[in-house]
């Protein structure tokens, strides 16, 4: 094997790579998908927020008397 090479000479005689910057369309893109999955557990919540008012006011009116 060859002698052990620094970490800065390594890196150094590496290839470089370009990489594409963020575009604009990836940056909605991203936004809208937040936004999709924040609206998504919201309307899960308030379905569980929901079934269990109902559940609970079912259980009021099951026990109390007229």
């Amino acid at each position: 094997m060859g002698e052990p090479r620094d970490l800065d000479q390594l890196l150094a005689s590496a290839p470089r790579v370009d990489a594409q910057p963020h575009t604009v369309r990836r940056g909605i893109g991203l936004g809208a998908t937040l936004l999709l999955t924040a609206g998504l557990v919201a309307c899960i919540v308030l379905g569980i927020a929901h079934g269990l008012l109902l559940t609970f006011v079912s259980f009021l009116l099951g026990i109390w008397p007229y």
